[in-house]
């Protein structure tokens, strides 16, 4: 990996003094880069596994920038070495943070930019799976079409027996609001979130769309690292959408369902418990 390292850096200009590794994981070996004017990160993976992932994480990241809502990394390369995929970005160097009602402030301002439907004009991924932005003209059948039955239907031929989908699908035709559609991050849990000291709240690994905001706020619910003060000031600006608080899972669902089919069996009680409780 330092050869291959090496090579990138040449072969883009950057002149490296060091590189460390910050993590790896199934899907990116992730590196610091020092070099001789500035601080980078690098993300790696093999393309065959992940064809395009890091382009779309890319272009989702620039499509958060453009909304001046939240700091995004700048993107500063998106390239391909062989059988290899590498993203290059700006190091943020992240503090805990202290006061989280700016957070939900920043959430609403993005949420409140819509368009005419839900989607995105091109597919990107959620974790390692594909995630499916194909244009839907309502926000329940985005939900249904879009993001619950692509990972049902994974589900199932994985052979995992969940029970009651028909019947559970049906009855959330009728609880989903209708509502225009927000731009997400989409995966929002506090691994993907940093903060600076000079910047504020930054926004990394992005699964952009036009969806239900509810996606969001669900998955910072989900696996906690946001405090209530987050969630008070985005309540405040979106009042609308305290309405939906007592069935965040059927949102949560979506990412259950994500990581049975990554990670297995430990997600399927909770996946069938709701789709049991609406059923």
């Amino acid at each position: 990996m330092r050869e291959l390292l090496t090579k990138i850096a040449q072969d883009d200009k950057i002149e490296l003094r060091s590189a460390k590794q910050l993590h790896g994981g199934d899907i990116n070996q992730t590196y610091l880069l020092e070099t001789t004017s500035e601080k980078l990160v690098i993300k790696i993976n093999r393309k065959h596994r992940f064809p395009d992932m890091l382009q779309r994480e890319a272009n989702g990241l620039e499509k958060l920038r453009e909304t001046n809502t939240f700091y995004i990394p700048e993107v500063f390369k998106v390239g391909e070495h062989h059988q290899f995929q590498y993203l290059i970005l700006n190091y943020i160097n992240s503090h805990q943070a202290s006061d989280y009602s700016n957070f939900g402030q920043q959430l609403a301002e993005l949420h409140q930019l819509s368009k005419d439907d839900f989607g995105l004009n091109e597919d990107n991924y959620i974790g390692q799976l594909k995630q499916s932005n194909s244009t839907e003209t309502s926000a329940v059948d985005f939900l249904i079409n879009q993001r619950l039955l692509p990972q049902l239907n994974l589900a199932l031929q994985k052979k995992y027996d969940l029970k009651q989908i028909d019947s559970f699908l049906k009855q959330i035709e009728h609880l989903i609001p209708e509502q225009k559609s927000s731009l997400i991050h989409g995966d929002l849990w506090s691994g993907n979130y940093l903060y600076s000291r000079k910047e504020g709240f930054c926004l990394i690994d992005p699964a952009i769309s036009y969806s239900l905001k509810n996606f969001d706020l669900a998955m910072m619910k989900l696996f906690g690292g946001f405090s209530s003060e987050a969630f008070e000031s985005y309540y405040e600006i979106l009042p609308e959408a305290r309405e939906e608080k007592d069935h965040l899972d059927v949102y949560q669902l979506y990412y259950l369902l994500v990581h049975l089919n990554c990670f297995g069996q430990a997600y399927f009680s909770r996946c069938q418990d709701i789709i049991s409780k609406y059923a």
